[in-house]
């Protein structure tokens, strides 16, 4: 009997999704066997970093912690103005410190002691590393530091820098305020009428009409003003 043409011709169905996962499966594990030894090497390191990253969190934590501890009995010395004790706990709160987030108060309170303690420079020096992002209030507080010593240690126009950029930067109006009346009243102690003038005016373009520090900015506008006619008529 002749047969079919088509008998001679045997069609295999493919392979079905189960065998090409057990072909897959098979794939993996000769490559990893194959790669064994720089999987274990990379599974350790991998390890370690965690490991080590974990700890660093920690070790930073408990650091803030022991910080912010220490901090609180030298604030109690700062409130009752033991300049001597606290100026020497300050700066080995520092040395110890010195990255932690309480360190800011802490070269605060150092600066403003040796201010007050007649070294200024050194109240500079201090509270420098704070910088100058006028949206950290500690940062404000730091650049008025710095003005008062620039002028305690009769660098006037140094001070003046400071301030204005307060002026220019500060994210409340209270704190430009005070920074632009201190700008006014360096001007005028070094009998700058004329800048005083134009600082005062600043102050009263940038009030509103029911703030009540306007009165303050026309009455001392008019006292500049008067030192100036006074000045030109010499």
């Amino acid at each position: 009997m002749t047969r079919h043409p088509t008998a001679r011709r045997v069609h295999r169905p493919d392979a079905s999704g189960d065998d090409a996962f057990v072909a897959n499966v098979l794939e993996t594990s000769v490559w990893a066997r194959e790669h064994a030894r720089g999987l274990l090497i990379g599974g350790a390191v991998v390890a370690a970093i965690a490991l080590v990253a974990a700890f660093y969190v920690s070790n930073r934590r408990s650091r803030e912690e022991r910080a912010t501890t220490e901090l609180t009995p030298i604030r109690a010395l700062v409130q009752a103005g033991q300049t001597q004790q606290v100026i020497p706990r300050l700066e080995a709160f520092l040395g110890s410190y010195g990255g932690t987030q309480p360190a800011t108060e802490a070269r605060l309170m150092l600066g403003q002691q040796y201010l007050t303690s007649g070294q200024a420079q050194k109240a500079i020096e201090t509270v420098a590393p704070i910088g100058d992002d006028f949206d950290d209030p500690e940062a404000v507080n730091a650049a008025s530091l710095q003005a008062a010593a620039y002028e305690a240690i009769k660098e006037p126009h140094r001070a003046e820098e400071v301030l204005l950029r307060v002026g220019e930067a500060a994210p409340y109006l209270y704190q430009k305020h005070d920074a632009l009346d201190n700008v006014g009243r360096l001007r005028m102690a070094r009998a700058d009428a004329a800048g005083a003038a134009e600082i005062y005016q600043r102050l009263l373009d940038a009030t509103p009409d029911n703030n009540p520090a306007r009165q303050v900015w026309q009455f001392r506008l008019a006292e500049a003003r008067a030192a100036q006619l006074a000045k030109q008529g010499s």
